[in-house]
């Protein structure tokens, strides 16, 4: 398993966007500022003007280079009154400059223009038009032409011995090797350029070029120098009271303190950063790309919550502009990188492809590469390893064919291009090239000192020389990489690094190191779970599931079974448990653990087991807990295998496909029961055989599944050889629950027990008209309660639902249409009223499959936040609502969960569609039992399940009992 952290630092190419924004600033008071001084002049109130330079210092530079060149226009088109006029005013400015703040750069400038004349005038004259000439197709990114331009009027300068002009020069030729990622003659030119700066005290360029020599350092690698750049300049600007000089700076200085692992110095600079920006007026499209910074930070702090709340506000920024730029794309790119890191897939895809055009649309190679490479990446975290080299190679052509456009390529992009170009053939068994491709990117990052992509290519190594059984360095380079993570304090990296030696360590037998290694990498990893917030700490948890099951593996082989059912609950469910018990005893989520075994078996009573299964990658552990014993046991079935047969089953009996069943069901019923009698003693064989020893059929069996256990419905499994088959729910009494100490959770919060004449429904049916046995169903239920609510066809509403679920019913009961959203769960959804849906085609098994619009609907989010603190039972007598979506760890996100989170002890649900007639007939005889019968809830759903197999089995029209007339329903929670 590989969990790559932040792919790259992009950068915002800002020299000379900065200089630019510093020479314009004020231009609006400038003839305000300039009439003013002209008058205290006349007035000979010379402390006076002088003191308006003083308060406008950044300002009368401006105004000093204005005047000096009308005056030296004037003078070369003999115009000498107006000449000398100008020239006077430059002068009188320089001379407080040099005697009020000890700066004596515009006097020399005044100087050596004041003493142009004839041919040199004309040349001074010619340079700075081609100077402006060239920087306008530098505007355009003419760079070949602007290139031209500016060595043919750099020559001018030294012809004449312009040095200011010299320097100007050299800043933009810079500028235009930076931009094209030619860094190393980037900083040789700047710093040529510094060397004239301070020689002919040039301040106002002095700082701007240490800022751009340290965008060249960064780019380079050379952090430490690059943060010693800015740091001077910084100096320089403040002195010179240049505010956007100081913003720039000021921003800047947060790259290189990010990339050093200085996360704290690097938020409190660019927290500075943005203050600054909003004191200058606040422009939105600079301030967007300064969070789009500081989220890079809190992703690689693992504060992912705050991460994605900076791209998203930078996101809002820029459209608030009103143009479209490349922040936004940048903010979008990002947020697909850590929709990735956490697990979230799809949208990571939906936002690094619009990224993608984006930057298309921008004419933008380097960045559309980076959104392709980043989009190989999320195939790669899903084993597609097709789809990911064919991502990476079209980023690489990407940047090839920017290249012949002119641009440059980034030499930290192609070495992530080409690591992950080496999973790819450490996938598909070709060793060789994975290892050069890995050694020639960390000999790459090594080159630029790019930290965090050096640990993640010693962890490739580590892994790729454990597979070929060469520990000694395997271990060498893991080492190394620990020490790269530690040093930017990164929990992904880290992580990362330790798991990977701990697999070393397995491999060779070394069992108390194997789990120190693992152990450190599950707390580091834990300790990141704290600063992610809503479904994507979901999402980011199953990505890290591997970690658990080795070390539930290698507590397995060491039999130290209390220790493996310890990390077995730390892995699972766990965002469900924070938040239940988070909401129960105010304590912050990421400080719950789930509960030492002893007080879990001690919530337990005596009429109770619990099978807890976990799917590795090669074999399914089993434990087995009652109140007073712990054993375990496996069965030698893959992943893989599974899957596949549960899916099988799945299609067999209609679950899946029940146009297919339908149709074999009139063909040859007997064949059909068949087919699944077999299956379902296949899977009977591998999930309950290795334990039927454990097991009492006196006890309630509570089924904590795994992955894709959590679609199979357990009562439908049958011995094999059997004829007629004695199915799993004849033996026992079956309840679910997600892990133990979910099900600790709800046997510790059961409500008190009523008479059943006290308890009070509330039920919906029927709001569509469709679904008449539903509306029966409702209508019968409510006839064994002394107090029923219900709303049946038009009178079903939203608005009166809602008014119902304040009132603290104990029952609900809705026997409506469901919407399962498998892509974003929490929009999930019961239909609520008659006009909340457009066209539907409803089938009879009470589904839709068309869209809905948003009125009268119920979602999973607003489930959620429901108080229902009476509640003990919440039916869902529609189709498929035990289904949502399955996350590795957490298990199946839905309504199921929602109801339970709001505060109900049980929920029964459906793991598929099923005719509505049969759902009538059931839920009529569950409540006989339950309510008249006094049988427990679990008790009462099987024997109302029992009830339909003996009819099916009657019935001349069915004579099998096919399990998808009966075995979908299942209690969750609390099985009394």
């Amino acid at each position: 398993m590989t969990l790559p952290g932040k792919h790259l630092a992009l950068k915002l190419l800002l020299g000379v966007v900065g200089c630019s924004m510093a020479w314009k600033c004020g231009e609006e008071k400038e003839p305000d500022l300039l009439e003013n001084f002209a008058k205290l002049r006349q007035q000979e109130q010379m402390q006076a003007a002088a003191d308006t330079v003083l308060a406008h210092p950044f300002e009368f530079r401006k105004i000093f280079d204005d005047a000096v060149k009308t005056g030296l226009r004037q003078r070369f088109h003999h115009r000498a009154d107006g000449a000398e006029e100008q020239m006077e005013l430059a002068l009188e400015i320089a001379k407080i400059y040099q005697e009020k703040l000890d700066d004596p750069f515009l006097r020399n400038e005044f100087d050596f223009c004041n003493g142009l004349a004839g041919e040199r005038l004309g040349k001074k004259l010619e340079l700075d038009s081609l100077y402006h000439r060239a920087y306008g197709f530098q505007s355009r990114l003419e760079y070949d032409s602007a290139q031209s331009i500016y060595q043919k009027s750099l020559a001018l300068c030294r012809e004449i011995g312009d040095l200011r002009r010299e320097v100007d020069h050299l800043v933009q030729i810079q500028t235009i090797l930076y931009k094209q990622d030619y860094n190393q003659q980037a900083l040789q030119t700047a710093s040529g350029a510094l060397n004239i700066a301070r020689e002919i005290h040039y301040r106002p360029r002095e700082a701007w070029l240490l800022y751009d020599i340290g965008n060249a350092r960064i780019e380079l690698g050379q952090f430490r120098e690059a943060l010693q750049s800015l740091d001077t300049g910084l100096e320089i600007a403040e002195t010179l009271r240049d505010r956007n000089c100081q913003l720039s700076i000021t921003w800047r200085r947060g790259i290189p303190l990010w990339l050093l692992g200085e996360y704290p110095e690097a938020l409190k600079a660019l927290n500075q950063a943005i203050e600054l920006n909003r004191g200058l007026g606040g422009n939105p499209v600079q301030e967007s790309r300064i969070y789009i910074d500081r989220g890079n930070v809190y992703q690689s702090m693992g504060n992912y919550s705050q991460a994605e709340k900076d791209y998203r506000e930078a996101v809002q920024l820029v459209k608030s502009a009103g143009e479209p730029e490349e922040a936004e794309a940048v903010a979008v790119l990002n947020l697909g990188e850590l929709r990735r890191i956490l697990g979230g897939y799809e949208s990571a895809l939906d936002s690094l492809f619009k990224a993608a055009e984006l930057f298309k649309a921008l004419d933008n190679p380097f960045y559309r590469a980076a959104a392709l490479k980043i989009a190989g990446d999320v195939y790669r975290d899903q084993g597609l390893w097709e789809p990911a080299l064919g991502q990476y190679q079209l980023a690489q052509q990407t940047i090839s064919e920017g290249e012949k456009a002119g641009a440059r390529r980034s030499k930290r992009l192609q070495s992530e291009i080409l690591l992950n170009i080496g999973d790819v053939y450490r996938e598909n068994k070709n060793p060789a090239l994975a290892l050069e491709s890995y050694r020639q990117a960390v000999n790459n990052f090594y080159d630029i000192e790019f930290r965090e992509g050096i640990a993640h290519a010693l962890t490739r190594l580590g892994n790729l020389y454990r597979e070929q059984g060469d520990f000694r360095k395997a271990l060498q380079n893991l080492a190394a990489a620990q020490q790269a993570a530690a040093a930017l304090q990164n929990p992904l990296l880290e992580s990362n690094a330790y798991y990977a030696a701990g697999l070393v360590y397995r491999d060779q037998e070394k069992i108390g190191d194997a789990e120190a290694s693992f152990g450190r990498a599950i707390r580091t990893v834990e300790s990141a779970r704290g600063n992610i917030e809503g479904l994507e700490k979901i999402t980011y948890f199953a990505t890290i599931q591997d970690m658990y099951d080795e070390m539930i593996l290698l507590q397995y082989r060491k039999s130290d079974y209390a220790t493996a059912f310890h990390f077995s609950e730390r892995s699972r469910a766990r965002s469900f448990l924070e938040s239940l018990l988070s909401a129960s005893a105010k304590e912050k989520a990421e400080s719950v653990q789930p509960f030492p075994l002893p007080e879990i078996q001690a919530s337990f009573s005596e009429d109770l087991q619990l099978v807890e299964y976990k799917l590795t990658r090669d074999k399914l552990l089993i434990f087995v807990l009652d109140k007073d014993n712990l054993r375990a046991t496996e069965s030698p079935v893959s992943r893989q295998r599974l899957n596949d047969l549960v899916s099988r089953f799945r299609k067999t009996i209609g679950a899946d496909d029940p146009a297919d069943f339908s149709k074999k069901l009139a063909q040859s019923p007997a064949q059909l029961y068949r087919d699944e009698l077999n299956l379902a003693g296949e899977l009977y064989q591998l999930l309950i055989q290795p334990l039927e020893k454990l097991l009492s059929p006196e006890k309630v069996l509570c089924i904590a599944s795994d992955e894709v256990l959590a679609y199979l419905p357990f009562a439908a499994l049958a011995s094999p050889g059997q004829y007629p088959p004695v199915f799993l729910i004849q033996h026992y009494t079956i309840g679910y629950a997600p892990g133990a100490a979910i099900l600790k959770y709800s046997l510790d919060h059961r409500k008190p027990e009523l008479e059943p004449a006290r308890l009070k429904l509330f039920a919906v049916a029927n709001p569509l008209g469709d679904l008449p046995y539903a509306e029966r169903e409702v209508n019968n239920i409510a006839k064994l309660f002394s107090h029923p609510a219900t709303l049946t066809g038009s009178e079903v509403r939203e608005e009166e639902v809602l008014h119902h679920l304040k009132q603290e019913y104990e029952v609900l009961h809705f026997a409506t249409h469901a919407i399962i959203d498998e892509k974003s769960p929490l929009y999930s959804y019961l239909i609520l009223g008659r006009e909340s849906y457009l066209n539907p085609q409803i089938s009879p098994d009470r589904s839709i499959h068309k869209a809905v619009a948003k009125d009268d609907l119920l979602m999973a989010y607003e489930i959620f936040d429901l108080l229902l603190p009476q509640s003990r039972l919440v039916t869902l007598s529609a189709c498929k609502t035990a289904a949502g979506r399955l996350y590795r760890g957490e298990g199946v996100v839905g309504l199921t969960r929602a109801f339970m989170a709001a505060g109900s002890s049980s929920v029964i649900t459906t793991l598929w569609d099923i005719d509505d007639r049969f759902t009538a007939m059931l839920m009529e005889e569950f409540y006989v039992n339950w309510l008249q019968k006094g049988m427990p809830k679990a008790r009462a759903l099987r024997e109302a399940q029992l009830e339909i197999i003996r009819e099916m089995a009657q019935d001349e029209q069915f004579r099998f009992p096919h399990p998808h007339r009966w075995a979908a329903f299942i209690l969750n929670g609390d099985y009394w």
